[in-house]
């Protein structure tokens, strides 16, 4: 019987360019699934929570991203001269007006914070 760790089963393209091809990967298989050794990093369990993680924090930011443009939508209208116009009276007006409207819009926690804005 032989010592040796059986290699990773995963085909991988060595080197990267216009005349690669296709080689066995050269890592010890570390965890066999489903009658397969895959090394750490080709470990078909390994890449789907690597790639869970990935997708969990692009949604992160995505909502991010969301949030402000749903702000910036609602404040394009906010006059420049605001303040010397009409004051905080008027400021308090936009930010419940907006509040409303975001809520419309399904984003009822950036209304909170409009209206948590308000003094």
């Amino acid at each position: 019987m032989s010592d040796q760790q059986p290699g990773c089963s995963k085909s991988v393209r060595v080197p990267p360019g216009m005349w690669s091809q296709n080689h066995p990967c050269a890592r010890e298989g570390k965890v066999e699934r489903d009658g397969e050794w895959w090394c750490k990093q080709h470990d078909p369990e390994e890449v789907k929570r690597r790639e869970q993680k990935r997708s969990e924090a692009f949604e992160v930011k995505r909502a991010g991203w969301h949030r402000e443009a749903v702000v910036m939508r609602a404040c394009k209208d906010l006059p420049t001269d605001w303040l010397a116009e009409g004051g905080l009276p008027r400021l308090v007006r936009y930010c419940t007006d907006m509040a409303s409207v975001i809520e419309t819009q399904g984003e009822p926690e950036l209304a909170d914070h409009f209206r948590e804005a308000l003094p």
